[in-house]
């Protein structure tokens, strides 16, 4: 059997993306929607050493040529908000992972020839990969083949990945593209979100399903004349030091303001660490010094 490093290369059972992961076992990558779906389990949990394997009658030219061919992975990311050409915000209908070409996400690779079978390589991360969720682009096909897989996906903090693979779909003149939360050419402070104030009311030690805890009580007010969407809210913990403990993305009870209109919010934490100094709840978007609410524990 042909071999990559030290990793055995089994051969594909027919034409497709496959992913190979420490237990040496291929396993499909792409199908229908539905299939995809049902077989969700069998690849949300790849180890961070997986493989890519891919065998098409697509890549003969490229084996032929000696050229490499286009074959991407990425991370998954999260999409908040669309906005349009007018520079409106408009929040994602659902929440919603998304597949980008953002070369921030791209995960580099090495693509290996399998001589041994026909028209096959294997696409090898150079690192291992983060717990998180992929998405592969085999471009030697017209439509292209795509598929997600996910490495440790059940045990990861979701939210806390969704806002550290956070995008906006930028929308108009008939085309979109994506960017990087963090990396916006649209001003956001001129947008109704600067009309958003956040203020923490309460942060009190109760018991949490029996054990120790932290219940922190907020408030969020319009104080804009137009009405306004209230995206996720990021919790931050730090020492006191200014070091970060822990972050995560919570929801307020509304999720829009009409002006002069007041939501609540209520984040939970258990089991808070001994170190715990300080608690910042702030809207989850870009400069976020003018909407940040503190408070000292």
């Amino acid at each position: 059997m042909p071999k990559v490093g030290e990793r055995a290369i089994p051969r594909p059972p027919e034409p497709g993306l496959y992913a190979l992961s420490s237990d040496d076992q291929l396993r499909r990558l792409d199908g229908s929607p539905e299939w995809e779906v049902r077989n969700w389990a069998l690849r949300a949990d790849l180890a961070p050493d997986t493989l890519l394997v891919i065998e098409h009658p697509a890549l003969a030219r490229r084996h032929a040529a000696l050229s490499a061919p286009s074959i991407e992975l990425r991370r998954v990311a999260w999409m908040r908000s669309e906005i349009n050409a007018e520079g409106a915000v408009m929040p994602a209908a659902e929440w919603q992972w998304v597949d980008t070409d953002l070369p921030s996400l791209a995960e580099p690779m090495q693509v290996h020839w399998i001589s041994a079978y026909e028209n096959t390589v294997v696409a090898r991360p150079l690192r291992p990969l983060a717990q998180g969720l992929y998405a592969v682009h085999f471009a030697e096909t017209d439509p292209p083949l795509r598929a997600r897989f996910g490495v440790a996906w059940s045990g990861i903090d979701q939210q806390l990945y969704a806002g550290l693979n956070c995008v906006d779909r930028y929308v108009g003149e008939g085309a979109e593209t994506y960017r990087a939360c963090t990396d916006q050419a649209v001003d956001i402070s001129v947008l109704p979100l600067r009309k958003l104030r956040v203020q923490l009311t309460s942060a009190k030690r109760q018991p949490i399903g029996g054990e120790p805890g932290l219940v922190v009580h907020g408030t969020i007010a319009n104080t804009g004349s137009q009405s306004a969407h209230v995206p996720q809210l990021l919790a931050r913990m730090l020492d006191k030091d200014g070091r970060v403990l822990g972050q995560w993305l919570f929801p307020a009870e509304k999720q829009m303001l009409r002006p002069g209109e007041i939501t609540a919010f209520r984040t939970d934490i258990r089991r808070p660490a001994a170190t715990l100094a300080h608690i910042g709840v702030e809207l989850a978007v870009p400069e976020p010094r003018w909407r940040r609410a503190d408070t000292q524990r």
